[in-house]
């Protein structure tokens, strides 16, 4: 420790020699004793320890004349150091008052922080101050104490203009959450930042206020952590987060309601708040049966219908409940629309939705089918088949375009029932016993090709038949075409079967695609996969 003696007069610096040994003591971030310095004139600290990354001889050297001068302080004599203010050899900048003691309790230059790299700095209110350290600042005010802000943390408060923001001052350090992995910091104006793996964002008022209502971020809840800040919507009014498993809206008019799920995905379809229905007026609440929620021109809901006939103007439409195929690789739904008069056409416009186990809703395809010929004034669309099959709770959404004989169309929309699908697979089944090892790998092949690329396939019915290659429109097998049929569901009509050829005494496992096979079976259009 540097010794002075007392005097008005300033004394000479603190010295000492090096170790006996003449090698300096390596730096290690830990505070450490020489026990071979003896203080003698013309010797400073720096000559016989090693300087931390980043320093200088002059720089340590500096901080310890400072030293020097606080321990003046100590003895009631005149130094330049301010009092209150500590130095942290080697660095040379001064840390004050309450925001030295919070850095002292942190551990100083050995905590997270790391070494100052200012001295105390006036904020832009005139009132509060700071020091900057290599790993971040500490903050202070009257009203809010002493508290560091660093990494994700501070990023999101700079985001939102640090302390002369909305958040203002932190009054808090970070906080662990109740799931043990989080953080969070508190900040004036109900306030605070939360941070969740990759990045932090902020969350304040009334907004807040509504989600500690629907459990915040803890497990089970209803929306998880944020992933945006606050932000202004359009209209200068609204504000608006967005969390993990929904959107938090807020309206002077309105208040704060989350949205979420099924009904969120409806919202964001038409626009959210400045589309057809506005502002959420309340949560989600149930409605015996389904779930439906309030807006500002309407409601939004899920559940409400079932697979029971229902009417549009002068139609009985009906979409059943999903169901999972007896294939296991495909989920279905039938949708028929009985009219009291005469139509020229009826569109169903389709899309389907899953949600897998505790996750968000995702969206599946999409497709529009067509029925222009109803018999008895019933229209019939083909089965709506999807790839692949998933684990989840599944809905369908279909909008009916209804075109009158006079050429009017009416449009309306209905939803079937979410329910819960399971015992999906993802592999075809066994091939038959007409088929050799490799070419049921074929197989296996030519059926993923279908599944990804959206078509359904009949492998009961499959592979049993040789197919006719007469008009000799691909190569001869070198054992016999085996037929495996396909339904791509991407056409006006609905599905029509295709068919997958299969080679049983090639080896090498060629797969053919027969495509249109039964309306240009004359001319053949195959082409190899494999």
């Amino acid at each position: 420790m540097p010794t002075t003696t007392p005097s008005e007069s300033a004394p000479s610096a603190p010295t000492s020699v090096p170790p006996a040994d003449g090698k300096k003591i390596p730096y290690t971030g830990k505070p450490t004793e020489n026990p071979n310095a003896t203080l003698v004139p013309g010797k400073m600290r720096s000559d016989r320890e090693e300087l931390p990354e980043g320093f200088t001889k002059e720089e340590a050297d500096k901080a310890e004349m400072k030293e020097a001068e606080l321990q003046k302080q100590t003895l009631g004599l005149r130094a330049a150091v301010a009092p209150g203010c500590q130095v942290y050899w080697p660095s040379d900048f001064q840390v004050c008052g309450a925001i030295r003691d919070k850095y002292n309790s942190l551990g100083a230059q050995f905590s997270f922080l790391g070494f100052p790299t200012t001295n105390e700095l006036t904020n832009p209110d005139g009132h509060g101050k700071r020091s900057v350290f290599v790993n971040g600042p500490i903050y202070w005010s009257a009203a809010s104490g002493a508290h560091p802000v660093v990494n994700h943390f501070f990023a999101a408060w700079q985001r939102n203009g640090w302390e002369t923001g909305p958040l203002g001052y932190p009054t808090t350090d970070e906080i662990v959450n109740p799931d043990n992995f989080g953080r969070r910091q508190e900040f004036q104006n109900t306030a605070a930042i939360y941070w969740n793996v990759n990045e932090a964002y902020a969350v304040r008022g009334a907004i807040r206020d509504k989600w500690n209502t629907v459990n915040a971020e803890r497990p089970g809840s209803l929306l998880g952590y944020p992933i945006s800040d606050e932000k202004v919507l359009p209209d200068g009014q609204g504000r608006m987060n967005r969390f993990e498993r929904g959107v938090l809206y807020w309206h002077p008019s309105f208040g704060a309601h989350p949205v979420s799920g099924i009904i969120l995905s409806e919202w964001t379809e038409t626009g959210f708040e400045t589309g057809q229905y506005g502002y959420p007026t309340s949560d989600e609440r149930a409605a015996n049966p389904g779930r439906i929620q309030d807006f500002q021109r309407g409601q939004l809901s899920f559940g409400t219908l079932s697979d029971a006939s229902d009417q549009l103007y002068d139609c009985a439409i009906n979409v059943s409940w999903p169901e999972r195929h007896s294939s296991t690789y495909w989920v279905k739904s039938n949708i028929t629309a009985n009219c009291a008069d005469p139509k020229k056409k009826i569109e169903a416009v389709t899309n389907w939705f899953y949600t897998p186990p505790g996750g968000n809703e995702q969206r599946g395809r999409g497709s529009v089918l067509t029925a222009t010929d109803p018999v008895n004034n019933v229209h019939t669309f083909s089965e709506e088949y999807l790839s692949p099959c998933t684990n989840a709770t599944w809905r369908l959404r279909v909008v009916f375009n209804i075109t009158n004989a006079d050429g009017g169309v009416m449009s309306d929309r209905k939803n079937s029932e979410p329910i819960a699908i399971n015992g999906c697979e993802s592999i075809p089944p066994n091939c038959p016993s007409s088929i050799q090892t490799a070419d049921c790998n074929a197989t296996i092949q030519a059926y993923m090709f279908a599944l990804k690329r959206n078509y359904a396939t009949q492998p009961g019915y499959s592979g049993f038949k040789e197919f006719n290659n007469d008009f000799n429109h691909i190569p001869p097998p070198i054992g016999k075409y085996l037929e495996y049929d396909i339904y791509p569901n991407d056409s006006p009509g609905g599905r029509r079967a295709e068919r997958l050829l299969i080679d049983d005494g090639d080896p090498t496992g060629k797969i053919w695609f027969s495509k249109d096979h039964f309306t240009t079976q004359a001319g053949y259009t195959g082409f190899e996969l494999r």
